[in-house]
């Protein structure tokens, strides 16, 4: 009886060290390839949710629902609106992103989220003057904003 402990302990031990060597030389290639194959249908994923959220927030700020908002949820939503209409489609939406943004800063306050992503759409548009301003004006909000410094120094103006 106490060899075929010993046995069975000699195999499990043997099998424990088979497991970290397979472990330590697996290649890392196929966990590539697994996180490759689901990336397309996360992205896709994502865009679609991107997609129905502007929806719903464009219903939200449609004119009859517009008036239940006070000042400062309007600004938000239209903030929010901005940002999503940037992530789902940049170089269509940039104009309607910016008189959102504009809008939205105005009514919310002024926060530095928001005057940086404003700051973004104009850079992308080549408004640097514009860029600079919003740019300036979250740093004034902000004074450690590094994404604000960052666009600053983007313009060539720090």
């Amino acid at each position: 009886m106490a060899f075929t402990d010993a046995a069975i302990q000699v195999l499990i031990l043997i099998f424990a060290v088979a497991m970290v060597i397979a472990i330590q030389y697996f290649p890392k290639q196929a966990l590539t390839k697994l996180r490759t194959k689901n990336r397309a249908s996360l992205q896709s994923n994502r865009h679609f949710i991107q997609g129905s959220a502007l929806k719903a927030l464009e219903s939200a700020l449609s004119s009859p629902r517009v008036k239940s908002l006070e000042g400062r949820e309007r600004g938000d939503a239209l903030i929010k609106r901005a940002e999503l209409k940037m992530a789902v489609n940049r170089r269509r939406r940039v104009d309607s992103a910016i008189d959102d943004l504009k809008e939205g800063v105005k009514l919310s306050g002024e926060g530095e989220r928001a005057l940086c992503l404003l700051g973004q759409c104009y850079e992308w548009k080549g408004m640097r003057e514009d860029a600079k301003w919003a740019f300036g004006e979250a740093l004034k909000v902000q004074p450690g904003s590094v994404e604000a410094r960052n666009g600053l120094d983007r313009l060539g103006l720090q």
